[in-house]
């Protein structure tokens, strides 16, 4: 494994994914860009992707994505 100082795209995904699966619960965007230290834009970039992909999903009501259990 090579020493970065940056994260790319797929490293920044997974830790998402993972951020999900530790926490067991919905995030905001805002509340899970703060906690992995990400930018709102690229957090919702990356949420958006993972949901077409059908990883996340968004319920409206909570504004917040979930992991999808399908």
């Amino acid at each position: 494994m090579t020493n970065r100082t940056k994260d790319n795209l797929l490293d920044k995904s997974l830790k998402i994914i993972q951020a999900f699966v530790d926490v067991n619960e919905g995030w905001g965007v805002r509340e899970l860009a703060a906690a992995m230290n990400y930018t709102v834009p690229t957090t919702h970039r990356i949420l958006l992707q993972l949901k077409d992909h059908g990883i996340v999903e968004y319920q409206t009501d909570k504004n917040k994505y979930y992991i999808a259990l399908n």
